[in-house]
């Protein structure tokens, strides 16, 4: 006899937002910490105070530190919330998972959009499966298919949510910079040259 695979929950977005914004309460620190170094790093190279062949490198390293960070936090959060974590690494599977992925959707994206949003929904437990069990990469994606199946306009709209505040602070920080508030310093700023 084998033991049947647990059904998925269906899930409000209101739930869905409950329980992001409860993890990112109970994870804030490790967050705000991750969140200060790119923040940091980010601005030295938007601000110019780097040559251009600096600010290729540093894109880089910030690119590659920021996967390291996302596995990071999500790796301690998972252990945190009592969960048995495999031995090993599972970094290498985290990032295969994460191009695969990635590309996948960006593939979706530019061929009809609907495509990209289905497999970014679907795809979207696939981090915290890949670092926390022994799943593979590939799997890791299949099993998130499994696990959001009935939930995906829940985890969509729960998503654009947070990518709507995220905009509204992007775009709210440069709305003012031409009052000499915002993300890059007012004499660099070409609306006040």
């Amino acid at each position: 006899m084998t033991d049947a695979a647990p059904q998925p929950t269906t899930l409000s977005v209101t739930d869905i937002l409950r329980r992001t914004f409860a993890l990112l309460a109970f994870g804030s620190a490790r967050a705000m910490i991750a969140l200060a170094l790119m923040t940091g790093a980010g601005v030295a190279v938007d601000t110019g105070a780097l040559s251009e062949g600096a600010s290729q490198i540093l894109n880089l390293v910030l690119s590659i530190g920021s996967l390291v960070l996302q596995y990071w936090i999500v790796r301690a959060q998972l252990g945190e919330l009592g969960y048995t974590l495999p031995d090993g690494a599972r970094f290498p599977a985290f990032f295969v998972m994460g191009l695969v992925g990635m590309l996948a959707i960006i593939l979706g994206l530019i061929l009809l959009v609907v495509p990209g949003l289905v497999l970014l929904v679907r795809w979207s437990m696939a981090t915290p499966i890949v670092i926390g069990s022994n799943t593979g990469a590939i799997a890791s994606l299949g099993e998130s298919w499994r696990v959001t199946r009935g939930n995906s306009w829940p985890v969509l709209g729960a998503s654009l949510a947070i990518w709507a505040v995220a905009l509204a602070v992007a775009f709210g920080g440069l709305a003012l910079e031409p009052f000499g508030v915002g993300l890059v310093p007012a004499q660099s700023s070409p609306i006040s040259a």
